[in-house]
């Protein structure tokens, strides 16, 4: 059976992983797909390739990703989607799929590094909508963010998604293999919000966003504000066909 690799080890957001996993469930994949659940011990000495038909990494911290993977497991992950692989980096998991970040620059949780996947040959920088307002573990960064989506599907091409302290994908209109998918409507310039970069026989799809979280199950963990609730959750049936469309670019379904 072919499965959908989904990271937890350190660096994955216990809410992040919770929201992905259940919208998989509800909104996303084949039942002929397995869901596993996978660490750094499994990229590293595991023999995966043949089994995933995709590997996402979710949001929470991007540089505990690069500090339990470096070298051998990113070199696997890499190979894999070079050899016909997919990749879906969500938040954190955009930031770790490009070849260089920039978070949050001057202030406390500063983060600026090469990162080795380098799937998108560019920049990350964040927080998008301004430094020095993201705090891991709570909401004073959230955003309902108003994405307008560039893709070739009709029926939807604006949508507010959920956001918190997610990148910018600089200068993408010119980087090499990459497709913008999204933009971010709402902020000058409206910089990228979700590429698909072509990487050799394979794809990868990043995104500072979270299309994987449902207004329903944000409401009911009560921790984020009224106002974002009710933005996300009149837009909640587009984000549901963005969501699909962005799964109908890695799996068969």
């Amino acid at each position: 059976m072919k499965k959908v690799l989904v990271y937890v080890d350190e660096g994955a957001g216990p809410k992040s992983v919770r929201h992905l996993i259940k919208t998989l469930r509800d909104e996303g994949i084949d039942q002929s797909l397995q869901i596993s659940r996978i660490d750094r011990h499994f990229l590293n000495q595991e023999t995966w390739e043949d089994e995933a038909e995709l590997i996402i990494f979710p949001g929470g911290r991007d540089i505990y990703y690069h500090q339990a993977l470096r070298g051998k497991p990113n070199a696997r992950i890499q190979s894999y989607v070079q050899n016909g692989g997919k990749y879906l980096g969500l938040c954190a998991g955009g930031y770790y799929g490009c070849a260089s970040i920039e978070f949050e620059k001057g202030h406390p949780l500063e983060v600026i590094d090469d990162r080795e996947l380098g799937f998108f040959p560019g920049l990350a920088k964040g927080a998008a909508y301004g430094p020095n307002k993201f705090r891991y573990e709570g909401e004073s960064g959230a955003h309902a963010a108003e994405i307008e989506w560039l893709g070739e599907e009709t029926g939807f091409r604006s949508s507010c998604i959920y956001f918190n302290g997610g990148c910018e994908f600089v200068n993408a209109d010119n980087s090499l293999n990459t497709t913008i998918l999204a933009r971010y409507h709402d902020i000058p310039h409206t910089p990228a919000a979700i590429v698909q970069c072509k990487v050799g026989k394979g794809r990868a799809i990043l995104s500072g966003v979270h299309p994987e979280y449902s207004a329903s199950h944000l409401t009911s963990l009560k921790t984020t504000a009224p106002n974002i609730l009710s933005q996300l959750d009149e837009s909640e049936h587009f984000r549901k066909k963005l969501f699909c469309s962005l799964l109908k670019r890695l799996l068969p379904i």
